[in-house]
């Protein structure tokens, strides 16, 4: 080990450089298994968690699941312990001594704790007369929320708590860890929600169940086919999908994250081909003495575990180093926000992922040290002898140049994967988001969906539109219930004059809640007709606004003066809609991972606010005065008119299209990563193996000189061999680039997977860092001095 540890430092610079890059492929490896399985790999925490499934209906129903369907497929003998309802929803905790603060919970049936599989540890859960109209209103808490607000307190249970100004009864605390079923910290009964709202009214709901022992998902879900069949209002064929639970909601984050751990893989590989290049040409350096050595009767095996046992340090040292990289990694992977937040994603270096470090470091070592050891174990006495000095047995030769061109495909496939991801990006910053983002400040009001009062919240709405629009500097304020940086909902339209179609197919718009003055707000005219005004409320006429997309395709153009209406699943038919203003193609849709309505601009419908009052919306205010100073006053104003209902989420509109894009970056972020740290190492690679095979041509480049090649001849000649490498590992790298861009297909934005530009882009990005690899080299040889070289010779 002492004489290993001294070879290695005769040359402290490859050695680090070895080691650098091993403990980059080694460490980014390790840490993308981490996110795995933290984030789907594990499981979830409940026992039988294999057995817990996701229920859906296809096409869907505004998202979800209605609850006429529910209803019916419990009723159904389908294959199911258990099937529970669930609707998310968020709801501001007061009254209780606390500052007021918006806490995650929802809807659930009683059913949903025990699909878990999970009893609360205190207190208990929902019980069947919880359920009944006119119930009084009870209220089971997470253990995070038992804690933090308060104080773990076991004489919690009967006490009333205000949740958007409605009181509730504490009757149970969920065990700590359990925010079932994504990341909720407290549950209320769902039926008597449902009875409040009304048949009429479209709640989506998520379905989750257990299936019975032994039972396949298919199977339970063929048997609810017919049963969804029966319920759905139109002539459409619905498919029931039965999903394992975690398929079913890390379904957009699985195919990005696998290209991210092949990623990592692929630079893993490229510093494997990094090391054997360096360990050959370290061989070749050492060829004369292997030789002196097979000479004396060294045998082959100790030639060749000499290399394997250099290789195996190297990898040791990476695999150490990479420890270091993984933790990074992760650390900021989970700064960055991540790509699923549920309860169950827990991303750590835990003991299979310390495996998973070991292994790639015994496989770097092999398939880093197996190559040079073979080469090197061929090697026979005589060769010592015949061998010219400087040019003895040992040769790069086509090996390692193969080497090359693989290190240089492998990056060429990285670079289109990225820049596919980034032009999506960029795709998605074009769209006509607003005047100037950052000049529009805006918050998040919700008065709650807990007491079902319109009226309520419109009166809220007006007085802080009213006191917000009177600050000094504003210009204009406007509510909305989707911002152009998030998504809004889909929606099937029905057009007065046209044939109605059963099952479409999908919805024909997106659907967004505003009150008056939402585009002068955006800086945004509309193109024809009036905005919406304040008297657009209930009792009138129900009006709307069509954007450009909406109006040409369905309307033909003409669109102020038509009638429109909704039409949800299931549900009789909205009422009709006149059109009375046009306005602009507002991005609508960032449903990053997710299906969209079609290519080009979605199509928009807007609504008013005080026709279509909704417990939650958001406040836009363009002023000249710097967006910071407002929130203290807009906070301030809404004090004033209800101290019970917090501002949430207050910033600038330029703040929420960032983060609306984080899903984008971060995959991007850990592709790109990869990507240049393989087009570093690709280029160090074509330099080691430029600058050995310069070393290893010495006596013939200087025979050419002596004979009349001049310096432009030496330099092309190695130029030319740099270009040949870098030829065929591009050639080959933008292929699997197609391969790879065929597998983000899903995840790009109104990009195509052949972007000519993209793979423009990729082939001169590896041009020019072959270019500065092959520079040094070339003008070495270019420089040469024949006679030096023949005296020597």
């Amino acid at each position: 080990m002492r004489v290993l540890c001294r070879r290695l430092a005769r040359r402290p610079g490859h050695a680090a450089l070895a080691v650098a890059a091993l403990a980059l492929g080694i460490g980014l490896t390790g840490a993308m298994f981490a996110v795995l399985r933290g984030t789907f790999l594990r499981g979830l925490p409940f026992e039988d968690a294999d057995r817990i499934v996701h229920v859906a209906r296809r096409p869907l129903a505004e998202g979800g699941v209605l609850p006429a369907e529910l209803a019916a497929w419990r009723e159904a003998e389908a294959g199911f312990e258990l099937l529970a309802g669930f609707l998310g929803t968020g709801g501001v905790w007061s009254g209780d001594g606390a500052p007021a603060e918006r806490r995650n919970g929802g809807y659930a049936s009683r059913e949903l704790f025990a699909v878990a599989g999970v009893a609360p540890a205190l207190g208990r859960g929902f019980l069947a007369e919880d359920e009944l109209p006119g119930a009084p209103p009870v209220v089971v808490l997470s253990a995070a929320l038992w804690r933090e607000r308060y104080g773990a307190d076991p004489e919690v249970l009967g006490r009333s708590v205000r949740i958007g100004g409605s009181p509730a009864t504490v009757v149970g605390v969920m065990p700590p860890g359990f925010q079932f079923p994504l990341r909720q910290e407290y549950w209320l009964p769902l039926e008597p929600l449902l009875a409040t709202f009304g048949p009429g009214v479209r709640l989506p709901l998520q379905v989750v169940g257990r299936l019975r022992q032994g039972v396949p998902a298919e199977r339970a879900g063929a048997a609810l086919d017919t049963v969804a069949d029966r319920v759905a209002a139109d002539a459409e064929r619905v498919q029931t999908v039965v999903t394992p639970f975690l398929t079913a909601y890390t379904a957009g984050a699985r195919r990005p994250l696998w290209l991210a751990t092949a990623a990592a893989v692929g630079v893993l590989l490229i510093a494997c081909a990094n090391v054997a290049n360096l360990l050959l040409a370290r061989g070749l350096a050492r060829s004369g003495e292997l030789a002196v050595r097979a000479a004396l009767g060294a045998g082959r095996r100790r030639i060749a575990g000499e290399l394997l046992a250099e290789a195996a340090a190297l990898a040791l040292f990476g695999g150490a180093a990479g420890l270091g990289v993984a933790w990074a990694t992760i650390r900021l992977y989970r700064a960055a926000g991540g790509l699923v937040g549920s309860f169950w994603v827990d991303i750590r270096l835990d003991l299979p992922s310390l495996l998973v470090v070991v292994a790639a470091t015994a496989l770097s070592a092999l398939a880093a040290g197996s190559v040079p050891a073979l080469r090197a174990s061929r090697l026979g006495g005589g060769r010592a002898v015949e061998g010219h000095r400087g040019a003895t047995g040992l040769r790069l030769g086509l090996l390692a140049r193969g080497l090359v061109v693989a290190q240089v495909a492998l990056s060429s496939a990285l670079l289109v994967g990225t820049g596919l991801l980034l032009e999506s990006v960029r795709r998605l910053h074009a769209h006509d988001l607003g005047e100037d983002p950052e000049a529009v400040w805006v918050g998040a009001v919700t008065p709650g969906v807990e007491g079902a009062d319109p009226a309520r919240w419109l009166r809220l709405y007006d007085e802080l539109q009213a006191r917000v629009e009177a600050i000094p500097g504003t210009a204009t304020a406007a509510w909305a219930s989707h911002l152009p940086s998030g998504r809004t909902p889909p929606a099937e339209v029905e057009v007065e004059g046209e044939e109605a179609v059963a099952g479409r197919g999908g919805p024909s718009a997106r659907l967004a809640v505003v009150g008056p003055g939402y585009f002068r707000a955006l800086g945004r005219p509309l193109d024809r007709g009036r905005d919406l005004a304040a008297t657009d409320r209930e009792g009138a006429e129900p009006v709307a606004l069509v954007n450009r997309a909406f109006a040409e395709r369905r309307l033909g153009g003409d669109a102020v003066g038509r009638r429109i209406r909704l039409v949800g699943p299931g549900e009789a038919p909205g009422p009709w809609t006149r059109v009375v203003g046009i306005a602009p193609d507002l991005f609508l849709d960032w449903s990053y991972f997710e299906d969209r309505i079609g290519p080009g601009r979605p199509a928009g419908v807007y609504v008013p606010l005080a026709q279509s009052p909704l417990p939650g919306m958001t406040l836009l205010v363009r002023s000249s005065r710097r967006t910071g100073e407002l929130t203290p006053e807009v906070r301030a104003a809404l004090a004033a008119l209800d101290p019970g209902v917090p501002l949430l989420r207050a910033g600038t509109l330029a703040d929420s299209i960032a983060d609306a894009t984080s899903p984008y970056r971060t995959v991007r972020t850990l592709l790109g990563a990869s990507a240049g740290i393989a087009l570093a190492l690709a280029g160090l690679g074509l330099f080691g193996v430029l600058a050995c095979s310069v070393g290893e041509r010495l006596r013939e480049l200087g025979i050419r000189s002596a004979l009349g090649a001049q310096r432009g001849d030496l330099a092309g000649l190695i130029a030319r061999s740099a270009g040949a490498q870098v030829g065929l590992g591009l050639l080959a790298g933008l292929g699997l680039g197609w391969l790879v861009s065929r597998a983000l297909e899903g995840l790009l934005f109104e990009v195509e997977p052949w972007e000519p530009r993209v793979f423009l882009g990729a082939a001169l990005a590896l041009a020019a860092v072959a270019g500065a690899a092959s520079f040094l080299p070339v003008r070495r040889a270019a420089r040469l001095d024949p006679a030096a070289i023949l005296r020597g010779d």
